[in-house]
């Protein structure tokens, strides 16, 4: 009943290619975090971002973005004109810096309550600290229902992004282990209103995170067109590239890992991408993700024996040196952005496929 009004009230949506933009979004966030790692393959210290002359981002938060805009600029500028623009910003930048370092406590709460007035995400990220499960699932059910809101209002086309769109799919991708989205899956598409808003907080199918079960609860070509099937084969699969999601941890070579529960999770459990509460010499069940390169730049990589694990899974043995990752920094707030480093052993892997980019792990916390 559910797939027949899947297919007379939605139909089939927009060809997947005109809106599935993350992909290289997730590739230049691996470009910038290349700041922080150097290029020698042992951290050089951390990444320093790049300020602007706004106080959003002089307090170094990037939430809820809006949708991407391209600009063009003329040809004809010259050299000491972009210097001028650097020494400008420069000195806006310091002046923003100096007067935020010289409020007290309570001063810099208010302002960042004021920035955020407008900005729902931030907000409430502001009004609660999200240690739990539990507290990503309320937070990630408030982002889809705000952008449920926000579609109503602006009635856009089938699948078509709105403002906001981008920081709740990458929110519920990072914060929530798989059985809790499929649980947020499930507490959406309840609603029918909510169905041509799957693919832009979800994604494309199939999901990793539904059961064989679930297969037969609303028609994949309906969300993208060319999809047949809404789940894997078999529960638990090793998410493959594109539905990794974002990773929680980043090693020396720039390989991305997301933590994952071995059990079934509660809401009163620690958060699984929050490495820090976890016991050394405790095992900890992760996927990683070899970043995509084109082949020029792997056959250069392969040629360095320093750069070489960059373009290859981790080996049974290795010690690696992971932090959180920019991504995870921006869906979570405060309590990612530390500068520790934790160490962790390899001691198992099984890669996806014979010529996937995904792979499971098993390591343990030094």
């Amino acid at each position: 009943m559910f797939a027949a009004l899947w297919d007379d009230t939605v139909g089939r949506f927009s060809d997947e290619n005109t809106v599935e933009q993350n992909q290289d979004q997730e590739d230049n966030q691996l470009n910038q975090q290349q700041e922080w790692w150097k290029t020698s393959g042992e951290a050089a210290g951390f990444e320093v971002q790049q300020p602007s002359a706004v106080a959003t981002e002089a307090l170094r938060a990037i939430w809820d973005p809006g949708p991407a805009s391209s600009s063009t600029s003329g040809g004809g500028q010259t050299a000491t004109t972009s210097t001028v623009a650097a020494e400008t910003k420069a000195r806006q930048t310091s002046s923003i810096r100096n007067a935020f370092d010289d409020m007290d406590p309570e001063e810099r709460e208010e302002m960042r309550i004021q920035e955020a007035k407008d900005n729902f995400a931030k907000e409430q990220l502001l009004q609660s600290r999200i240690e739990t499960i539990g507290d990503a699932h309320e937070y990630c059910q408030s982002l889809v229902q705000k952008q449920l809101e926000r579609a109503q209002e602006q009635k856009p086309t089938m699948n078509t992004p709105i403002y906001g769109d981008m920081h709740a799919r990458k929110s519920i991708a990072t914060l929530l282990p798989d059985e809790i989205i499929r649980q947020l899956f499930m507490e959406t598409t309840r609603n029918k209103e909510s169905w041509p808003r799957i693919r832009s907080l979800f994604g494309v199918p199939p999901y990793n995170f539904l059961r064989p079960e679930d297969a037969g609860m609303v028609r994949a070509s309906g969300i993208a067109s060319g999809r047949v099937n809404m789940t894997y084969e078999k529960a638990g699969e090793t998410a493959a590239y594109s539905q990794f999601g974002m990773g929680h941890l980043v090693d020396t070579y720039m390989r991305e890992y997301r933590v994952v529960p071995s059990v079934a999770v509660s809401g009163a459990d620690n958060l699984p991408c929050d490495i820090d509460s976890i016991r050394s010499s405790v095992h900890v069940f992760m996927n990683v993700r070899v970043p995509k390169r084109s082949k020029e730049e792997k056959a250069t990589l392969l040629r360095d024996a320093a750069k070489r694990r960059a373009v290859v899974f981790p080996q049974v043995g290795e010690e690696i040196t992971v932090r959180y990752s920019d991504a995870l920094k921006q869906v979570w707030g405060e309590k990612a952005n530390t500068e520790n480093t934790t160490r962790i052993r390899v001691r198992s892997i099984i890669p996806r496929s014979v010529k996937g980019s995904t792979a499971a792990v098993v390591a343990i916390k030094i």
